[in-house]
């Protein structure tokens, strides 16, 4: 691994982006972005693998829609 980073979000989960994780077991992951909780068993609440290998998620921010009225949902 060669970067990434953690924001905790006003939900009081934790969001991190982590790159440059291929290896024999995941040749073909090169970063991982994971939204999890805070209690003693974490849970996952979102996740995005990124492939292929020449694309890395150097940061990676939970933004907003950019269109007027229009609300992301799970």
């Amino acid at each position: 691994m060669w970067g990434g980073n953690i924001n905790q979000l006003a939900n009081g989960n934790v969001e991190f982006d982590v790159n440059g994780l291929a290896t024999a077991l995941f040749p073909n992951l090169a970063s991982e972005i994971q939204e999890v909780t805070q209690t003693t068993t974490p849970q996952i609440v979102r996740k995005m693998d990124i492939t292929p290998m020449r694309m890395d998620a150097y940061r990676a921010y939970r933004v907003p829609s950019l269109y007027p009225g229009v609300i992301w949902e799970k």
